[in-house]
């Protein structure tokens, strides 16, 4: 989650409400391993396609408003996923290099297809303030 966070940084944790938006960062459950837990950012929402191509994100076939959170652009390249229907799509803030929806969606074989986040898997979020470390 390098710029925003690193190694050692506290963060308080808040019980999720149920209401997630693009931009918040969670706290979940590893969907393909629960007994690990991880923050990531919400880039898309159930019912979203989406897809990264050209170092951009593009939800629904427009380019991603608002992210201002990534270290760098992503530098890889994702087909379209729709993303189920109760499930969250993730990424870490440093795009080229966390293990994030779009890497369960290349590589790892053994996550959910469209590399969504059940919400079900979601106990908690951090507040919109929360700050890391300053680079």
């Amino acid at each position: 989650m390098e710029p925003n966070f690193c190694d050692g940084d506290r963060l308080r944790l808040e019980e999720s409400d149920g209401e997630v938006s693009r931009w918040q960062l969670i706290y979940f459950r590893l969907p393909q391993n629960e007994s690990r837990d991880f923050f990531k950012r919400v880039v898309g929402l159930p019912g979203e396609t989406i897809e990264i191509r050209d170092e951009t994100i593009f939800i629904d076939g427009r380019q991603i408003d608002g992210d201002v959170y990534g270290k760098d652009p992503p530098n890889y390249t994702m087909p379209p996923v729709e993303i189920s229907e109760g499930e969250y799509f993730v990424l870490g803030d440093n795009r080229r290099s966390s293990f994030d929806s779009h890497a369960w969606v290349l590589f790892s074989g053994t996550g959910p297809l469209d590399g969504g986040v059940p919400a079900d898997l979601i106990p908690g979020e951090l507040p919109a303030d929360t700050k890391g470390c300053e680079q």
